[in-house]
């Protein structure tokens, strides 16, 4: 009985099944699928030679093996081709973006699914007899960590008062003016994440401080209803997006001397906001949790 699943999204975003009790390597391609092939072991799950000391981490080799049979040489021979045209190293540019790599993704026993981004570097078919193969990928994460594809959120916001009215009442309701708060997030992986974060107007100059590392990011730009600000922290992009004009800016140099482009913590993270002239507001940190392994 098998213990991993394992697939592969390519770059185009098509899905590779790469074993499971009944198939191996068909695409979701309009209907095709390469013949059906049954996956006797998993020779090699996952294999990695990479340790985590909290410094520098190069890239991260994984490696997986299957013994595979079919019901005749010239099926195993369809089979072994087809697969080789769809996981294919050359599907990948020479300096590949994260929208050009593969997703790998595993799925255990228990339903827990993790995904690594990269590229299949070497595929490698050994001849064990006419209808039996043994078929090895190479699959390099340029980021050493695998990621749950949960998107996490959490959110902030200010709802604005009720202003005066006339004649007036007591007491009287003023509107808001200024976002000073504060989320608290548990970043539950073992390893630290790089959050994206979307400041919603009306709501002016926001500061958003992790106060856990001590880091804090401050921007110069007003917004009216219907604007927002993005920060990708991994990225190192600041971004507002004017409704009134339909467009979005790059607004980096719209951001502090001091400011700095900061992740998540692993445990508990206290990011405080602060943003003047608001009146309803919001702002949302967005993640996914790291892993150092499977």
């Amino acid at each position: 009985m098998l213990e991993h699943l394992w697939s592969a999204y390519d770059p185009d975003g098509m899905l590779y099944l790469m074993n499971d009790s009944v198939y191996s390597y068909y695409a979701n391609i309009q209907g095709r699928r390469l013949p059906a092939a049954s996956v006797i072991a998993t020779r090699v799950p996952y294999q990695s030679g990479q340790v985590i000391r909290g410094v520098y981490i190069p890239h991260k080799v994984v490696t997986l093996s299957f013994a595979i049979k079919h019901d005749s040489a010239a099926q195993l021979e369809a089979y072994l081709d087809a697969r080789e045209s769809f996981l294919n190293p050359d599907k990948v540019p020479e300096d590949p973006t994260a929208d050009d790599l593969f997703i790998l993704r595993h799925v255990n026993l228990n339903g827990q699914v993790r995904h690594i981004r990269g590229v299949f570097i070497s595929m490698e078919d050994i001849l064990e007899g006419p209808v039996y193969a043994d078929v090895i990928h190479q699959f390099v994460a340029y980021e050493p960590f695998s990621y749950d594809p949960t998107l996490h959120s959490e959110s902030l916001g200010l709802p604005g008062g009720t202003g005066f009215s006339i004649p007036l009442t007591v007491p009287i309701s003023l509107a808001a003016t200024t976002i000073d708060g504060r989320i608290y997030i548990n970043n539950a992986g073992d390893a630290k994440t790089w959050p994206i974060i979307r400041i919603t107007g009306p709501c002016d100059n926001p500061t958003i401080e992790n106060e856990t590392t001590a880091q804090t990011m401050a921007i110069t730009q007003a917004q009216d209803a219907g604007d927002y600000i993005e920060v990708d922290m991994e990225a190192a992009t600041v971004k507002w997006y004017d409704s009134s004009t339909v467009t979005l800016f790059n607004i980096i140099t719209g951001i502090s001397a001091t400011s700095e482009f900061w992740a998540l913590a692993k445990g508990n993270n206290t990011i405080h906001i602060i943003a003047a002239g608001a009146a309803g507001g919001t702002i949302t940190v967005s993640y996914y949790l790291r892993y150092a392994s499977i």
